[in-house]
């Protein structure tokens, strides 16, 4: 499987990833294990250089993910 194909699913799982009665603990570790591994698929440059715009850019980007995670997880928690 390609690494762009490993990708793919790993964000299908994320996104289709429910509670379906588990503990909310297991489903975190569930979500937190494919976060990880697509985490660690990202093939971004480093940056070497910051200046004050690209930390704000950076801090921005940053936050924007974790409330992109938080939705995630919340979409997939049960009713109750």
């Amino acid at each position: 499987m390609s690494l762009e194909s490993r990708k793919y699913k790993l964000t299908q799982d994320v996104y289709s990833l429910k509670q379906n009665g588990a503990s909310v603990s297991d489903y975190y570790t569930s979500m937190q294990g494919i976060g990880e591994e697509i985490d660690a698929m990202s093939d971004l440059p480093g940056i070497t250089t910051t200046t004050a715009h690209i930390a704000t850019f950076l801090t921005a980007i940053a936050k924007q993910q974790e409330e992109m995670k938080l939705f995630q997880f919340l979409n997939g928690l049960d009713e109750v």
